[in-house]
């Protein structure tokens, strides 16, 4: 039968050191960790009637660099720490809506990966879903190409409204696409088209 650890021995007190040093990282991580509404900025653009969050570890594209990328661009934005890390938000407006099917969703992600080989031959699709935004079912794609000499990694989501299409995608190197996964989907919950 083993003996009891004497409350005045060493290993006592060295066992109450690390409770004590565990217990003050503990509370001193939860005390940092700031809540998820102060982690993020909030867009609502009432002229074309959409809203979505972005993370705070990103930052506005300047408006003449935007709109030199594409004019139809609505925002961008782009990583403090990484400017090859960008979301980008458009809108192209409909003639009559279009009702929503997994099938239309899936025509829409096939014209948008067309899109994306036009500019990017070679381009691959990795994945695409049917996901839930803050305004509905949209189509979600995964895909990568080389731009350049650069692997890119970029998701994009294409959610219609009666009104008009809202595609939202965001991209980055691919080794850092995992470290930036929940920036991305920041943006993408939050979507929303009122309009």
């Amino acid at each position: 039968m083993s003996k009891p650890i004497p409350k005045n021995g060493p290993l006592w007190g060295l066992g109450l050191i690390i409770a004590v040093v565990l217990a003050v990282l503990l509370i001193a991580t939860h005390r940092s960790k700031p809540s998820a509404s102060t982690q993020n900025n909030t867009v609502s653009d009432t002229s074309i009637g959409l809203s979505f969050n972005i993370s705070k570890d990103f930052q506005p594209i300047p408006r003449d660099v935007l709109t030199a990328m594409n004019p139809g661009f609505l925002y961008g934005f782009q990583a403090t720490d990484s400017t090859s890390t960008q979301c980008i938000i458009s809108q192209t407006k409909l003639n009559k809506p279009i009702k929503v099917s997994n099938g239309a969703l899936h025509f829409l992600e096939q014209g948008a990966f067309d899109d994306i080989q036009k500019n990017h031959p070679g381009a691959k699709l990795i994945d695409w879903a049917v996901v839930q935004t803050a305004s509905g079912p949209a189509a979600l794609l995964e895909t990568s190409y080389k731009d350049g000499s650069a692997k890119i990694r970029r998701a994009e989501v294409i959610l219609p409204s009666d009104t008009a299409l809202t595609f939202a995608y965001c991209q980055s190197p691919s080794g850092q696409n995992d470290r930036y996964r929940s920036d991305f989907s920041v943006l993408f919950d939050s979507l929303k088209v009122t309009k």
